[in-house]
């Protein structure tokens, strides 16, 4: 089958996005949210994650969700560990795009460590 809505002429199928959406628990501050929507997403053990505070201060995350009016519309926006996260009031959403293969977006096989 071919796609003839594209006009690059290139025969590698587009990206693949993977998402999910976590809504926001009583038992659970919206930052450990955060972390665990993206370890799950990512098949990552959360403590192997970067620490969420190098991308965003948790406190405020916590705070903006937690103790504000429900009338309150506050958006954040920011990539952590190789996803695009936007939290909002009604929980986290995230996205990792995948290239053609199957790889994640940027990984590369071949990485030194």
């Amino acid at each position: 089958m071919t796609d003839t809505s594209r006009s690059d002429g290139d025969d590698e199928p587009p990206p693949a996005t993977v998402q999910s959406t976590h809504e926001f628990t009583d038992d659970q501050p919206p930052s450990e949210t955060i972390v665990r929507a993206v370890a799950a997403l990512t098949n990552t053990p959360v403590l192997e994650l970067e620490p969420l505070y190098t991308v965003i201060d948790p406190t405020q995350i916590d705070e903006t969700y937690e103790k504000t009016s429900a009338a309150v519309e506050a958006e954040f926006s920011f990539t952590y560990s190789g996803c695009d996260v936007t939290v909002t009031r009604e929980g986290v959403h995230v996205r990792r795009v995948r290239d053609g293969n199957g790889n994640r977006d940027g990984a590369n096989e071949d990485t030194d460590v």
